[in-house]
């Protein structure tokens, strides 16, 4: 897990929050596996936002650290629990501050 008082740190609140996942978890973003004909995307990490949809890890970019409270990594079965086969290689979920 990345706490906001990591997210605080003047090394990494600079930056957008995808650079601070880089910087502070990387292996967070790290592809597992690879693709198939039916689910191109299972072997890519995906995001999810206060617990919506999944989306692509770039939409980190248009995040500040500043504005999120957590962010968590799921593993590959758990995400797979939560999401369905979209999340193959783990999820990222963020939880933006309130």
């Amino acid at each position: 897990m990345i706490t906001a008082d990591e997210l605080a740190a003047p090394a990494v609140r600079i930056g957008d929050a995808l650079e601070a996942v880089r910087r502070l978890r990387p292996r967070f973003l790290a592809s597992r596996g690879s693709g198939s004909v039916r689910n191109a995307n299972a072997g890519l990490v995906r995001v999810s936002v206060d617990g919506g949809p999944l989306q692509s890890v770039n939409f980190l970019s248009r995040m500040r650290p500043a504005e999120i409270a957590e962010i968590r990594f799921l593993n590959a079965t758990d995400a797979a629990q939560r999401f369905g086969t979209a999340s193959g290689s783990g999820a990222v979920m963020m939880v933006k501050t309130r």
